[in-house]
């Protein structure tokens, strides 16, 4: 099984990770970093961005946190490898984390601009820019709190903007572990999540502004996953596969289990019909449906294997 975190326990495997096992915060930044570049990379590469005249243009926009901090290193990652990169710090938080200021630091260090502050004028000009993708880094899984100026407008603007939107670790403005939409929120083609995937991204709001999610392994140890205690946990298909019984070769539709179910009335015969499909699709053999006398048509010609017994009111009988 896999796990599926709230933001609280991802939170706890990776305090875990740097404060007992030892692996620095900035070695899971970098290998966060990589893990969205590659994703990146390969889409860009796919379309065929790489031209001979042409570099793919990139919109990376930050806050000052951890989540921005992944998304220097992407912006560094992806100049390294002939992106045209804009790179944007919001400036709205009151300090920058540590980890933060050394990718800012690397980042001043090989002349990558980052520009702080945005102004209107300058989100007007991102529309014009027409990037090929947009990087979400402005909050991860720790966010609990509406949105507010100037993060609200930067997302807003964001969201208007064509290009590939990839959100890193989460949507900014989505709740981690509830899907919670917090007033505003990135709406991201696809997000690539760290670890392992997060309750939020399937809950409430989540899945709408998640896109399609792609989870990376950054260096999180096993070890520290079987410490910790999770709510949440989801099959893999192959594991399902295993917990279905197996059929016996001399078996018929009476050893295979015997279902009857009782539904449907005069006028409406989906919750008969829907729940004996559902009964096969599970295995069952023999399934029986007990329903109006109206429904007999439909559901001998969705479902002619099905036994049926009909009945009518006494009305309808005289």
């Amino acid at each position: 099984m896999k796990v599926i975190a709230t933001g609280t326990e991802i939170q706890a495997v990776d305090a875990c990770t740097i404060n007992e096992i030892g692996i620095p915060s900035m070695v899971l930044m970098e290998r966060a970093a990589l893990a969205v570049v590659q994703v990146l990379m390969d889409y860009m590469e796919e379309l065929d961005l790489f031209g001979y005249h042409y570099a793919p243009t990139v919109l990376v926009v930050t806050e000052g946190g951890n989540n921005g901090g992944d998304g220097l290193a992407i912006a560094r990652l992806l100049s390294e490898r002939g992106c045209s990169v804009d790179v944007y710090q919001v400036g709205g938080l009151k300090r920058e984390s540590e980890q933060y200021q050394q990718q800012k630091h690397i980042l001043q260090q090989l002349h990558i601009d980052i520009k702080e502050g945005i102004t209107t004028e300058e989100m007007e000009q991102w529309k014009h820019s027409r990037y090929d993708v947009v990087v979400d880094a402005l909050f991860g899984v720790g966010l609990h709190r509406e949105i507010v100026s100037p993060q609200k407008e930067v997302l807003e603007a964001l969201n208007a903007l064509g290009g590939l939107k990839c959100a890193v670790d989460m949507p900014s403005g989505i709740d981690s572990t509830t899907g919670h939409l917090y007033g505003t929120a990135f709406r991201a083609d696809l997000t690539v999540t760290f670890g392992c995937m997060k309750t939020g991204q399937l809950l409430n709001e989540g899945p709408d502004y998640c896109g399609d999610v792609i989870t990376a392994d950054i260096g999180f140890p096993a070890v520290v996953f079987e410490k910790q205690s999770f709510a949440c946990y989801a099959y893999e298909s192959e594991e399902l596969k295993c917990l279905l019984p197996v059929r016996k070769s001399g078996g018929n539709k009476g050893t295979f289990g015997k279902v009857a179910i009782v539904a449907g009335s005069e006028t409406v015969c989906g919750a008969a019909l829907l729940s004996a499909e559902a009964a096969y699709r599970t295995g069952c053999g023999l399934v029986k449906v007990v329903t109006h006398i109206n429904n007999r048509e439909a559901i001998q010609e969705k479902l002619p294997e099905a036994l049926l017994q009909v009945y009518q009111s006494a009305e309808e009988a005289e």
